[in-house]
């Protein structure tokens, strides 16, 4: 997984977000845009450009987003529109729930409609269904990331390990060698002392 917020505790989702004036900001770099894109919204049949300026388009043949990373703005048109309109809407109200310590998928349907058992029976396909796989995403995202932070910490703390003990396991080496001379250095003495005290 690449390098972005969310190893640092952050998910993709957190950088999305509203204006006073209730137009869509997109907070963090192209780059996570770019994968917010491809494994949030799960667009990757399209391009990726630099159309001029600050903007950078995403397009393909049902939707194009553009994001003017000078104010941080983001546009979307295409024959999908209003749909990829909602779904950023609701992810917006999955941020703002994840910011405010809300673990709950319950609160990021619109409080104007009331989901029944008998509708999501009749509606497999409605706000919360997809509400919830959008935050069942983004929560495979923090915990993958969190993962491979683990994952690298353990493997740079094994390596430091590893290092230390043969470090340890190498004075240890010089000790015995040095304490084996000294010993034999004794005892060539000792023999010595032997040999002036006969001669006398």
């Amino acid at each position: 997984m690449g390098t972005e917020q969310s190893v640092t505790g952050m998910s993709l989702l957190h950088n999305l977000s509203t204006s006073s004036k209730g137009k869509l900001k997109w907070t963090a770099d192209f780059e996570a845009l770019q994968r917010f894109v491809a494994e949030v919204l799960v667009l990757s049949d399209g391009e990726w450009s630099t159309p001029g300026g600050y903007a950078k388009l995403y397009q393909d043949e049902s939707i194009s987003i553009h994001w003017y990373s000078d104010t941080e703005s983001i546009t979307i048109s295409g024959k999908d529109e209003k749909e990829f309109k909602e779904k950023l809407m609701k992810l917006v109200s999955i941020s703002a729930g994840l910011s405010n310590g809300e673990g709950k998928l319950v609160g990021v349907v619109d409080k104007n409609r009331s989901v029944s058992h008998n509708d999501n029976k009749s509606h497999p396909n409605n706000d919360l269904d997809d509400s919830q796989e959008t935050y069942l995403k983004i929560l495979n995202c923090q915990l993958q990331a969190k993962l491979q932070d683990l994952s690298d910490q353990f493997v740079s703390s094994k390596t430091y390990i590893n290092r230390a003990l043969s470090d340890h396991s190498n004075q240890l080496k010089e000790l015995r060698i040095a304490d084996k001379e000294s010993g034999f250095s004794a005892l060539i003495k000792e023999n010595n002392d032997l040999k002036d005290a006969n001669n006398i």
